[in-house]
């Protein structure tokens, strides 16, 4: 089973190896959490707008709506546990219940397990995979018992919420430099040439490395950091659909409603006054 649609009813676990050689096709996001566990080797992620490295034993937990991309290393296979669950999953049984936890999961995070500890945590994430596969009609309770489980687990063995791989740790500074000043400007009339020059880079170089470091052309990441803003903004004031769309970096709003539609199904006002969960 892929999982490749709009919302997640159930919660779904797979195991994959990826070889050095595997290019995913294009970065994503999703309305549902992701939770990711490297079993063995290592990988890059690519989050909104930086580069984590994990390492085997490490978590990455991405929240709905955050771009996210992995990046296989030459000459290191990788094999890979992910989990899709809804908020309605965890919350408000383990919020009430865990101090803490809000801090740690309800944001993306990159998580250190402490190695001593490893051990259960393994042996619970064999369980889910053999019930997803057994799938029948006690498969989902166990699962989200054991979804609780893991949470509890990862609570009282994570060391720290790691810090961010350092830019000068990888060849590729300045494409991530210039990452972060697009999803911090983004509200500003960014240009090819102008995210370029941050990077130290030829505009026709730096738009191939971009894609390469970050699975998504500059433009399209540009337009996503403004929609995901817009979309807050949206949601969360009693704006105009014109301002919203000129405060976020739109050059107008029927360019705004055709990109949001493209991308929502519906148009900003349907979107706004649709009941949410």
């Amino acid at each position: 089973m892929k999982v490749q649609f709009p919302t997640l009813d159930t919660i779904y676990i797979s195991r994959k190896r990826r070889s050095s050689d595997f290019v995913m096709p294009e970065d994503h996001f999703h309305p549902y959490f992701e939770l990711y566990y490297v079993r063995s080797g290592k990988c890059c992620f690519f989050l909104n707008d930086t580069l984590h490295s994990l390492n085997a034993g490490d978590f990455m937990l991405i929240t709905p709506g955050d771009l996210h991309h992995t990046l296989y290393l030459q000459g290191e296979d990788c094999d890979r546990i992910t989990i899709y669950f809804n908020e309605n999953h965890i919350l408000p049984s383990l919020t009430n219940h865990i101090s803490g936890f809000s801090e740690v999961f309800l944001q993306s995070n990159h998580i250190l397990i402490n190695p001593s500890f490893e051990e259960p945590v393994v042996l619970l994430l064999d369980h889910m995979l053999s019930e997803c596969r057994l799938n029948d009609s006690y498969s989902q309770v166990i699962l989200s018992s054991c979804l609780h489980h893991l949470f509890c687990l990862i609570m009282r063995y994570h060391m720290e919420v790691a810090e961010d791989l350092p830019l000068s740790d990888t060849k590729d500074a300045g494409v991530l430099l210039a990452a972060k000043h697009i999803y911090r400007n983004f509200a500003s009339p960014l240009t090819l040439e102008e995210a370029a020059s941050i990077a130290g880079l030829s505009p026709t170089y730096f738009s191939k490395k971009f894609k390469q470091v970050t699975g998504i052309g500059f433009k399209e990441y540009l337009n996503f950091v403004r929609m995901k803003n817009a979309t807050l903004e949206l949601m969360t004031t009693t704006n105009s659909i014109t301002d919203i769309a000129l405060n976020n970096g739109f050059s107008d709003g029927n360019y705004f409603k055709d990109s949001f539609k493209r991308i929502h199904g519906c148009s900003p006002r349907e979107y706004r006054n649709s009941p949410k969960p």
